[in-house]
């Protein structure tokens, strides 16, 4: 038995373009705060908080990064994911002082 399988690539080949015409945005999920890499890895109570966050984000970013693509919302939809990973990632952060947890921030990158 043989099969003829043909592919339409001109929805690819769109999103492509798309990417290249908008340029890839990057955002920056990041702490202020000179606590120590032992917190953040050693920590029993909340090991890898950051990681973790990301973690949680990554499924619905690229479950619905191509509505995004074709929307040409690409930036909103990263930047959206950013301020997802940055709540997540102040949800679960060793608590200490809390001078970790507020100092977490999105800053778009240059």
């Amino acid at each position: 038995m043989t099969f003829k399988l043909t592919i339409d690539t001109r929805k690819l080949h769109q999103i492509a373009a798309l990417v290249k015409a908008e340029g890839s945005p990057k955002y920056f999920v990041a702490d202020g705060v000179e606590y120590g890499l032992e917190n953040e890895l050693h920590n029993p109570r909340k090991p890898h908080f950051m990681r973790n966050a990301t973690d949680y984000v990554r499924p619905w970013y690229f479950k619905n990064i191509g509505k995004a693509l074709m929307a040409g919302e690409l930036d909103a939809h990263t930047r959206s994911a950013a301020f997802q990973v940055q709540a997540d990632a102040a949800l679960h952060a060793p608590f200490l002082t809390g001078a970790l947890r507020n100092s977490i921030h999105t800053e778009k990158a240059e």
